[in-house]
């Protein structure tokens, strides 16, 4: 499968995905916005990284010790194979090969992250492009499967973040309430003023908080424009190195 070679953050960032396969989209760097660290010395699981994006946009934008990415998809790997060494972040960034079903890892982590697939098998019609019915749809990866393996890898005070289309949210709660996730942060997604949301993000802990932090971005104003929020976004409004 063709790749193609594109840019991201102002040309600071390389991305090589699939011509015809699953690309990313604004969902992707407003998940990497919304992860918040608490120490450079965080180690880092991203799960199903597609091209790499969100592990690429947080190697420019935070202070961590390690990220790994794991995904299953050959076509995928290479793309993230190539925009590590591309980006020049081989000693950041680490991509594992491999099924999260049956997670390769002893080790735990400080941070997992992920833009997962989000319909249910026999939700609809199946992309005839592999790449894309892998991405969107729950073949590989379960919404129950992510959250209970997440759980397993997490470090006690280690946090998961996770977005979703905003009708799975009810879902996502509640099937993470059950497995013994509670929620620190939740962030609603807006495409426009006035609208019902699009997106659910939300950040899990093992640990019960006193209050849930809870907020919202808009991504595009009146005339159809990203917003300055997302505009800072989009450009890298922290980027260090």
């Amino acid at each position: 499968m063709e790749l193609t070679r594109d840019f991201f953050l102002d040309k600071k960032i390389v991305v090589y995905q699939p011509k015809k396969g699953y690309r990313f989209s604004i969902d992707a760097p407003i998940l990497a916005d919304y992860i918040k660290i608490k120490d450079n010395e965080s180690v880092l699981l991203e799960i199903g990284g597609g091209c790499g994006i969100i592990s690429l946009i947080i190697s420019k934008t935070k202070k961590v010790k390690r990220i790994y990415i794991i995904e299953i998809q050959e076509i995928m790997a290479k793309a993230i194979e190539k925009n590590i060494k591309e980006n020049k972040v081989d000693a950041l960034v680490k991509l594992v090969k491999g099924d999260f079903q049956n997670y390769p890892f002893k080790k735990k982590f400080d941070i997992i992250f992920s833009n997962p697939p989000y319909r249910p098998r026999g939700s609809g019609k199946l992309p005839a492009n592999e790449s894309k019915a892998l991405a969107k749809f729950e073949i590989k990866l379960s919404m129950k499967k992510l959250l209970k393996n997440s759980y397993d890898l997490l470090k006690e005070k280690g946090s998961l973040y996770l977005i979703y289309p905003y009708n799975r949210s009810k879902d996502l709660k509640r099937m993470a309430e059950k497995l013994g996730f509670f929620k620190r942060r939740e962030r609603l997604v807006y495409a426009r003023e006035g609208r019902k949301p699009v997106f659910y993000m939300a950040e899990f802990t093992k640990k019960k908080v006193e209050r849930v932090y809870s907020d919202f971005i808009i991504l595009e104003n009146e005339n159809g424009r990203y917003t300055d929020e997302i505009e800072k976004i989009l450009r890298g409004k922290n980027v260090y190195n």
